[in-house]
């Protein structure tokens, strides 16, 4: 930090003193730093040697017998709060530019002092490479894409109405890692094309000379290992890509789907300890989970070469898979399914539509609804009550439209999000539904009950 800018800051940190105070201090800084630039410190060395100015700006106000932490809070203007952020700001920005002239200047002398011999055709070799991993890249999204489905179907049938959460997670995580993995790919394939230079300098004692040999024998090996390379040419190249590919199209995604398997098997465990008998539903995810992970191992050693792969975990499979069988089918047996909701403690709220029918049909869009005669209500009159959870729907849109011979009726609803009671005592109530084996239609809870009521002439016009 140069001396304006020390002052500046310093006359900052002491706005609460008065000008004629502030400005005798300035001065006494201001003399002392340049009586040491006139013994030989810089600038930057002179205002180092003060130490940090927070606290600096805090002793001074210390001996004015001023708080310091009060500096500038309620007699700071406005302006001058902006000011400040805006120097700030301004602050960050030289910063940040800078950092990035220097990583710009470093990776230009890098690659300006690679090893590599830009010829003609190494530069088609790196385009030629950069369109295959484009390519490669784009059908690599499909693996992640059929996570992304396979996921959602499941959370869609196992977890509603908390589905949607489930859904935003994984799209968020299988976004991250696909990024990841593209960043991860593309270093690979063009770091060899930025190798550095070892620049080595000529020593006079033994030692040093020892060592220059040293470093002279690894870069003739280096030398030695790109020129083979080259001279295996793109073929090599191609084979190492493709190998790359299919690790990333067939073993990367079983990687995956193994690491959803053991998050499936910890969610078992849970409801398990929980009371719910989801015993052999565990054991066959124990067994499908042993099998991928097999096939995971497998089809990394055939693409690599590494080690054989023994098939013991395959009989283990089996013996689960076939007991998971039984167990389930035992389970399933005695499993009952209801249609409508179980007792709950979830309010209902009603609401009541009075229509009347000038046309010749009345017809009222929703999926369902039953039809009462109510003899109570005259020509033409229909009352429509609508049933519904308000912990679950937040409200209803009406929107009529008059047709040449129908009035029509649309009625709409928006789902509301669950607050964390609502939350706790849903999944109570399923908790201990599937504890006595008994599964009803909980997406019930975001439906309209709807009743529909006419006398016995109107009765007819509704369709």
């Amino acid at each position: 930090m140069n001396k304006k800018k020390f002052l500046k800051l310093l006359e900052e940190k002491l706005q609460i003193l008065s000008e004629e105070e502030r400005n005798d201090i300035l001065n006494e800084y201001k003399d002392t730093i340049e009586e040491k630039v006139k013994h030989g410190s810089s600038e930057e060395e002179a205002v180092a040697d003060f130490g940090s100015i927070e606290e600096l700006s805090r002793e001074i106000l210390k001996a004015y017998k001023i708080n310091p932490d009060y500096t500038k809070s309620k007699d700071t203007s406005s302006k001058e709060k902006m000011k400040d952020i805006a120097n700030q700001s301004e602050s960050l920005i030289k910063e940040g530019a800078e950092k990035l002239s220097e990583w710009t200047k470093d990776a230009f002398e890098n690659f300006k002092n690679n090893d590599q011999d830009w010829t003609l055709e190494r530069v088609f070799e790196v385009i030629i490479k950069a369109i295959i991993l484009l390519i490669g890249l784009s059908l690599l999204r499909l693996p992640f894409y059929w996570i992304e489905c396979l996921g959602i179907g499941v959370f869609e049938m196992a977890f509603p109405p908390f589905d949607t959460f489930f859904r935003i997670i994984l799209k968020l995580i299988t976004s991250i890692i696909y990024f990841i993995v593209c960043i991860v790919i593309a270093l690979i394939v063009f770091k060899p094309y930025f190798i550095n230079k070892k620049i080595v300098k000529k020593k006079e004692s033994k030692n040093e000379k020892e060592i220059i040999k040293k470093q002279d024998s690894e870069l003739k090996e280096e030398k030695e290992v790109i020129v083979q390379n080259s001279n295996n040419g793109i073929g090599r190249g191609f084979l190492e890509f493709g190998k790359g590919i299919l690790f990333l199209c067939i073993v990367f995604p079983l990687f995956l789907i193994d690491f959803g398997c053991y998050v499936a098997i910890s969610v078992l465990i849970f409801l398990l300890v929980e009371g719910i008998p989801v015993i052999g539903i565990l054991l066959l995810m124990l067994s499908i989970t042993i099998f991928f992970t097999f096939l995971t191992r497998f089809m990394y050693n055939l693409l690599y070469g590494k080690k054989h792969v023994y098939c013991y975990s395959l009989i283990l499979s089996a013996i689960l898979f076939v007991s998971g069988i039984f167990f389930s089918l035992h389970t399933i047996a005695d499993f009952e399914v209801y249609n409508g909701l179980p007792n709950n403690t979830f309010k209902k709220t009603e609401i009541i539509y009075h229509e009347i029918v000038s046309n010749e049909y009345f017809n009222l869009s929703y999926w369902d609804y039953a039809v009462e005669v109510d003899d109570n209500l005259e020509d033409n009159e229909i009352d429509i009550i609508v049933s519904y959870y308000p912990d679950f729907v937040s409200d209803i849109k009406n929107s009529k439209v008059e047709y040449s011979d129908t009035t029509s009726l649309k009625l709409k609803t928006n789902y509301r999000s669950l607050n964390k009671t609502t939350r706790k005592k849903l999944y109570y109530m399923i908790r201990e539904e599937l504890k006595n084996l008994r599964w009803y239609h909980y997406s019930e809870l975001g439906d309209l009950e709807i009743i529909v009521k006419a006398n016995s002439k109107t009765i007819s016009k509704i369709k």
